[in-house]
């Protein structure tokens, strides 16, 4: 686990490295969580989602920063409340899933981050491998802090979750995002299509922490 979290338990290099894709079977439940747990950084506090966050939620998936890249119109509320209860049956039948992101001085929040099975109709390399995924209000964006809890969360399922990849997907144009995904480790894998529009895959390999 990287110094400085802690768990509380309550221009990218563009070689196709197709050759490497393993196909995976559909996932069993994968750990004894059923609940997200609180993970503390040096900045973050990333905790399970709450009925409450909805509003919270709505708003960041309403701004166009956060919708640059992924569509033209804001989420409506109840498309949004179905993702939160997608994201509580993430734990409870994989073991893994999402975050809320909040500030660690003052509670603000600040997005969510987690990796998820999504089981996209897409090539081998999306049959029953997890996905790091991450979003953020617009005011957080620049300051290091997905990268700060996207690492927490790595951390947290290399040591918990025995798979040895998890893939990345960004719009091929969302440079920032893509700057994420290779300061946690990640290596360009492909570019594909979903639900017709092109995007960079990204995959990353399994990190064990070694036995002191």
């Amino acid at each position: 686990m990287s110094k400085g979290t802690k768990t509380h338990f309550a221009p990218i290099n563009t070689t196709d490295r197709t050759d490497e894709i393993e196909e995976s079977s559909p996932m069993p439940l994968l750990s004894a969580f059923t609940v997200a747990p609180t993970i503390e950084t040096s900045r973050l506090i990333l905790r399970a989602h709450k009925p409450g966050d909805l509003e919270s939620l709505t708003a960041m998936w309403a701004e166009p920063a956060v919708l640059r890249y992924v569509r033209k119109s804001p989420y409506p509320r109840e498309e949004v409340w179905t993702r939160m209860l997608r994201y509580a049956g993430h734990w409870l039948w994989m073991g893994f899933g999402f975050w809320i992101v909040s500030d660690k001085t003052d509670g603000r929040f600040l997005g969510e981050v987690g990796i998820h099975n999504f089981e996209r109709d897409m090539e081998p390399e999306f049959s029953g491998t997890p996905e790091l995924g991450y979003s953020l209000i617009g005011a957080a964006h620049g300051k290091g802090y997905a990268t700060e809890a996207a690492k927490a969360v790595l951390s947290w399922f290399d040591s918990h979750i025995d798979l040895p990849y998890t893939n990345c997907m960004t719009s091929p144009d969302n440079i920032h995002s893509q700057r994420v995904a290779l300061k946690c480790g990640y290596e360009y894998l492909r570019q594909s299509i979903h639900l017709g529009s092109p995007v960079a895959i990204f995959r990353r390999r399994r990190v064990v922490a070694s036995s002191p």
